[in-house]
């Protein structure tokens, strides 16, 4: 079993074409992609802001089904769904993922859709030892915003800059695909 790593899909997100200048077909791209590196057997990690706009509720699992492996949802900013009537993480297990939660640690590393700032500690137990990275999403191409007086409200904008070396973003924005764990961490 391999691991892989992916955020920022934002499926059927019209604006994310302009925004972030993706070809207009890059839904298409993501899945063919995603199914070219990830087996049946494989996990993949998805740092959230899966899909976006109408009709969310009849094409995610339609989509899900398409894509290979067993999936984890870190919910992202943009997957929250307050008219789901048992909560955001039976909607998205509902509709095709295998486990939902905000955030986890795995061992030093903590996996979430926007920095987690300040770093969570390893584990509830080890009260002095913070996570030595924390791999997530949100900026797609880096851009953190904060720099010109703006703030981010997801995470503490000045902690995140000032400890960055703790902090590994994935973006698919170049290459549209998931990423190996192995691949991130080296």
């Amino acid at each position: 079993m391999k691991i892989f790593i992916i955020s920022d899909t934002h499926f059927y997100h019209e604006n994310i074409i302009k925004f972030e200048n993706r070809p207009v077909d890059n839904v298409e791209q993501i899945i063919t992609n995603w199914n070219k590196v990830v087996g049946e057997k494989d996990l993949v990690i998805h740092l959230g802001d899966v899909i976006f706009g109408h009709g969310k509720d009849i094409e995610l699992p339609k989509l899900m089904a398409r894509l290979n492996g067993k999936k984890v949802l870190t919910r992202g900013n943009h997957d929250s769904y307050p008219e789901s009537k048992w909560g955001d993480w039976d909607w998205f297990m509902e509709r095709g993922f295998d486990f939902v939660c905000d955030y986890f640690v795995y061992g030093d590393i903590a996996f979430s859709h926007a920095p987690l700032t300040p770093l969570p500690f390893k584990s509830p137990n080890a009260y002095n030892e913070q996570v030595r990275l924390n791999i997530h999403g949100h900026l797609h191409r880096g851009n953190v915003r904060g720099n010109e007086g703006q703030e981010d409200r997801f995470f503490d904008v000045k902690y995140f800059l000032a400890n960055q070396d703790k902090y590994k973003l994935i973006q698919i924005e170049d290459e549209l695909r998931p990423f190996t764990f192995e691949e991130i961490i080296l």
